[in-house]
């Protein structure tokens, strides 16, 4: 039986070049981003989330006012994130619908919501990161 002429010689999906071993990273979450996104993200929608940052963690712009806070808009939403210095850890903070430029963020409430997520980390909630990567943290509001 012959090739029909029209068939593709390598088998469907097949990548010819290299293929990059996947990246390791760690995503946290803090109670209130996992709290919010419990309610607005399916699991389908919030494993694609971790993805997204996992493949390229800069892919959010950095918020203005802080000094390393990032976020990125996400299936109709605002997550706010920040990226450890070597790039191996993300700490999502906030999921909201308003950014920090909208009238409604408008003060202090917004990162009060911000620094009350880091205030998780401080707790007990950043397992096996240590003190400077939580200082870190804290340094970036």
């Amino acid at each position: 039986m012959s090739t029909p002429p029209y068939a593709s010689k390598k088998p469907v999906g097949m990548s010819v070049g290299k293929l990059k071993p996947p990246r390791s990273v760690k995503i946290v979450e803090s109670e209130e981003f996992e709290r919010d996104a419990d309610a607005v993200f399916p699991p389908l929608e919030r494993r694609a989330l971790h993805l997204a940052l996992a493949e390229n963690p800069l892919i959010g712009e950095e918020m203005k006012k802080s000094k390393g806070l990032r976020k990125v808009m996400f299936s109709g939403y605002f997550v706010v994130y920040a990226v450890s210095p070597d790039l191996d850890t993300l700490f999502l903070l906030v999921v909201d619908k308003e950014d920090e430029t909208s009238e409604q963020a408008e003060g202090e409430g917004y990162w009060k919501k911000i620094k009350s997520s880091i205030g998780y980390f401080l707790k007990g909630g950043l397992f096996g990161s240590g003190k400077k990567l939580v200082d870190w943290l804290i340094d970036q509001t």
